[in-house]
C-alpha cells in the first residue's frame, strides 16, 4: 500500500475542516462522562434520577430538591483518570493517560416550605494531554501514519441555579445554566522531511442552557423520576497550516461549533423492604451524541454526509443498603454501560482519501462496561461519601463528597 504521506495531503485538503471538534485527531477519542455529580450517585452507577435526595439534585434532577428541609452546602472532589488512543498503523497504536484532581461540584441549597432553591458549580469535562510518536514508515505493505504530535486542553464549567416546587407527592424542577468552554486542541503531522500539516481548534465561549425534571413519590417505597438537560453550543474556530515542498505556509481559517449533546433520562427507585434500609435504582438515559457531528462541511463549502456519531443509550443500575447504627453507614454498588460514541467515517474506502478517513475514523467501536462501588456515613449535621467508578481501559473516577446541613 502507498506510503501515507501522499494520502494525508489529500486527506487534509478534503477533510471536514469547518465541522466542529471531531475532525481534529487530538479530539478523536475524547472522554465524555455525563454521569450525575456526587460520590453517592457515582457509587450507585449514576442511577439517581428517581432518588435525587441530596444537594447534587440541583444538577442531576432539580425536582428532587424538594425533599430537603434544611439548608445544605456540598462539595465534591474527583480524581479522574482517562486515556486516549491514537492510531500509528493498522496494527499498532499509542495510548496517552491523563490524571486530573479537581473540585467537580459545589452547591448551596435553601428550602422555603414547598419551594427550594439551589445554586451550584459543576465541571462535567476536564482533560489534557500531550503525546507523540517518532514512528517511521518502514513497511511498504502496511498502511502507516507519519510521525505526529497531539496536544489537548479542554474544560467545560457550569454555574447553575435550580428551583423546585412540590405539590402533594409530585415535584417539578427547572434550572438555568451558564456554561463555558475553554479549549485548545492541536494535531501536527510530519508528512516528509520538508512537508508538515497542522490542525488547531481553539475556543473561549459560553452559552446559557436549561434543564428540567420531575419526581413522583408514587408510594413511600416507590419513586419515578425524569430529567432533561440541554446541551450547550459553543463557537470553536478551526484553522489549518500546511507547508509543502518547502513553499510558504498556507493558513486557512474556518468557523466551527462544539455542540454538547442533549440528555433525556428516566428512572425508578424501589425500596423492597418495609424497614426502608434498601434502595434499588435504575436509570435509562438517551444521549444525542450525534450532535457532535452536526453540519460537517468540507473546505469546498459542501456539506459532508459520510461522518457520523450514533446517539447512545446509557443503562445505569445501582443499589444502596443502610445499616441503622448510631452513625448510619451505607454501602453502595452499581453498573452502567457507556455506549460507543467516537466519530465514524461511513463513506467508500476505495479512494486514497477514503482509505485514510476509514483508517483514522473506523466504524468499529465497542460499548464500555463500568463497575462502581462506595460507602457513606451520616452524622447529625454532616455527611461524607466515597465512590469509585472502574471503566477498565477507558479510565476510572474516584470521588469524595461531603454535605453540611444547618
Amino acid at each position: 500500500m502507498k506510503r501515507l504521506s501522499s494520502i494525508l495531503v489529500l486527506l487534509f485538503i478534503s477533510a471536514p475542516l469547518s465541522a466542529q471538534n471531531v475532525p481534529i485527531e487530538a479530539l478523536s477519542d475524547l472522554s465524555f462522562n455525563f454521569g450525575n455529580p456526587g460520590a453517592r450517585s457515582l457509587a450507585m452507577g449514576g442511577a439517581f434520577l428517581a432518588l435525587a435526595d441530596d444537594a447534587s439534585a440541583a444538577e442531576a434532577n432539580p425536582a428532587g430538591l424538594t425533599i430537603l428541609s434544611r439548608s445544605e452546602v456540598s462539595l465534591e472532589v474527583r480524581q479522574i483518570e482517562t486515556s486516549q488512543t491514537f492510531l500509528i498503523s493498522n496494527a499498532t497504536s499509542n495510548t496517552f493517560s491523563d490524571d486530573e484532581t479537581q473540585v467537580s461540584f459545589a452547591s448551596f441549597v435553601q428550602p422555603w416550605a414547598n419551594f427550594v432553591l439551589g445554586a451550584y458549580y459543576h465541571k462535567p469535562l476536564a482533560q489534557s494531554n500531550e503525546t507523540g510518536t517518532v514512528f517511521q514508515n518502514v513497511n511498504a505493505g502496511t498502511l502507516e501514519l507519519t510521525p505526529f504530535t497531539n496536544s489537548l486542553n479542554i474544560e467545560i464549567e457550569t454555574f447553575g441555579l435550580s428551583g423546585a416546587w412540590r405539590v402533594d407527592r409530585l415535584s417539578l424542577g427547572v434550572g438555568v445554566r451558564y456554561q463555558s468552554l475553554d479549549q485548545n486542541a492541536s494535531s501536527v503531522r510530519l508528512l516528509s522531511a520538508t512537508d508538515t500539516f497542522s490542525a488547531t481548534q481553539t475556543a473561549d465561549d459560553s452559552d446559557v442552557t436549561f434543564s428540567a425534571g420531575l419526581k413522583w413519590e408514587v408510594t413511600d417505597r416507590f419513586n419515578v423520576g425524569a430529567a432533561y438537560k440541554q446541551g450547550a453550543s459553543f463557537d470553536a474556530p478551526f484553522n489549518t497550516v500546511s507547508q509543502l515542498s518547502g513553499g510558504q505556509p498556507v493558513r486557512v481559517e474556518h468557523s466551527a461549533d462544539f455542540n454538547v449533546p442533549d440528555i433525556f433520562g428516566a428512572g425508578i427507585a424501589l425500596r423492597p423492604l418495609a424497614n426502608q434500609s434498601w434502595w434499588i435504582l435504575a436509570d435509562v438515559n438517551r444521549v444525542t451524541y450525534g450532535d457532535l457531528a452536526d453540519n460537517v462541511v468540507g473546505t469546498d463549502g459542501v456539506p459532508r454526509q459520510d461522518f457520523k456519531i450514533d446517539d447512545g443509550t446509557e443503562i445505569r443500575v445501582g443499589t444502596e443498603y443502610t445499616f441503622r447504627l448510631a452513625v448510619p453507614l451505607s454501602i453502595r454498588a452499581g453498573y452502567w454501560k457507556d455506549p460507543a460514541h467516537r466519530l465514524q467515517y461511513t463513506g467508500p474506502t476505495n479512494t486514497i482519501s477514503g482509505a485514510a478517513f476509514g483508517f483514522l475514523f473506523p466504524r468499529e467501536a465497542d460499548d464500555e462496561d463500568h463497575l462502581t462501588f462506595g460507602v457513606g456515613a451520616v452524622f447529625s449535621n454532616f455527611q461524607i461519601d466515597i465512590g469509585y467508578d472502574d471503566g477498565g481501559d477507558s479510565g476510572s473516577i474516584a470521588s469524595v463528597s461531603s454535605v453540611f446541613r444547618f
